[in-house]
Formats: structure tokens, sequence, C-alpha cells
């Protein structure tokens, strides 16, 4: 289809709901649009006055937590539901849930998970310092067992030349 066939009322209609579109996604993202002249418009970043937010600002936050920071945010992802997004960006969604837990998390929680690897890396440790340990002092009782074994063989060497030479005699 050429651009000069489309009817006219049909080409207004798709720039209003651009214009719609572009209107929702600075609306969802709590920007607002200031208007300097006819000619110049600027977009200001959201305004914070503590928790008097509007609550549809809180949630458009909440559901653009569960988009990743390098995703377009467009019109379709505006409006799709957190679920939505659960499904779509389920690797993103994981590591959101996984934040919220550790916000969730209590102190005390938080020092048992830390004890616990603290532990972990402790037994590693003296299991790896024990076996080095055990290692050497194989080596060092072999090498003794060698030594006496060997003098051992040559005092039995001498009693037995001994009795040979009783018995001889």
């Amino acid at each position: 289809v050429h651009e000069n066939q489309i009817p006219n009322f049909l080409r207004q209609r798709a720039a209003l709901l651009a214009k719609r579109s572009f209107v929702h996604i600075h609306a969802l993202l709590g920007l607002r649009e200031h208007t300097q002249s006819s000619q110049h418009k600027t977009v200001h970043g959201p305004r914070r006055h503590g928790n008097l937010e509007p609550k549809w600002l809180r949630k458009a936050e909440e559901k653009m937590r569960h988009v990743p920071p390098d995703e377009v945010v467009t019109p379709e992802i505006a409006c799709k539901s957190v679920e939505e997004l659960a499904k779509l960006f389920p690797a993103h969604h994981r590591s959101i849930l996984e934040e919220q837990e550790r916000e969730r998390a209590s102190p005390a929680t938080l020092v048992e998970q830390e004890a616990g690897a603290l532990r972990e890396a402790l037994k590693q440790s003296a299991e790896k310092e024990l076996a080095s340990w055990k290692q050497g002092m194989d080596r060092e009782i072999q090498a003794r067992m060698k030594s006496l074994s060997a003098k051992f063989d040559m005092a039995i060497q001498a009693a037995v030349q001994n009795f040979t030479r009783v018995v001889r005699n």
C-alpha cells in the first residue's frame, strides 16, 4: 500500500494512537511534559514528594522493575501485567524475586546464612590442611618404618649368624 492510498482519517487515527502511546509510556514512567512554547517541549523527571506519589505511579514503578534495564519499553510491554512480564523475562523475574527475598530477610537470617557460608569455608580449609598434614605424617611414618625395618633386619641377621656359629661349634 502506497502512502498516498491511505485515507487521511486513518493517518490521523494512527498519529493519535502513537501520541497516546507515547503519553502513556511517559505517564507510566512518571515523566511530565512541560511546554515552554508551542514549538519546544521538554520532558522532566518524575516529581517526588515523599509518599505523596499517586498510587498508579507506585504500581507502574513496581511493574517496570520486572522489565530488564536494557529492554526498550514499548506500549505493549507497558500494558502487560507483572505475571505476563514474568513470563516474558523469566531470568530477570528470578533476579527480582531473589532481590525481594533478600530485602524481606531478617537480619538474623542474614547472619545465619553468612555464618553457614563461613562455617563451610572453614570446614573446607580445615579438611584441606588436615589432608596435607596426613600426607606429611604418612611419609614420615613410612620413612621411620623403613629405617626401623632396616635396623631390625640387620639385628635379625646378626642374631641368625651368632646362632649358626653357636650351633656349628
